[in-house]
């Protein structure tokens, strides 16, 4: 008579495994991608100041342009 499906589940911190969350998975690929991307430049005039802000929010924010 009782319904367990409403109850919590329970786990182990110690069993717990971080990389195995959907959410996680390939995102240490990306990040080195969007940092490959994304090198740092010198700015030398109006132009290179514009890509190089595009870069430096790309890889404050973790997005691709």
């Amino acid at each position: 008579m009782s319904d367990n499906k409403n109850l919590p589940q329970t786990f182990s911190l110690e069993n717990f495994n971080v990389n195995a969350l959907e959410e996680v998975k390939n995102k240490r690929e990306l990040q080195l991608q969007i940092i490959k991307d994304n090198p740092y430049i010198e700015i030398t005039d109006n132009e290179t100041f514009t890509t190089a802000k595009k870069h430096r929010t790309a890889l404050v924010t973790c997005k691709f342009w």
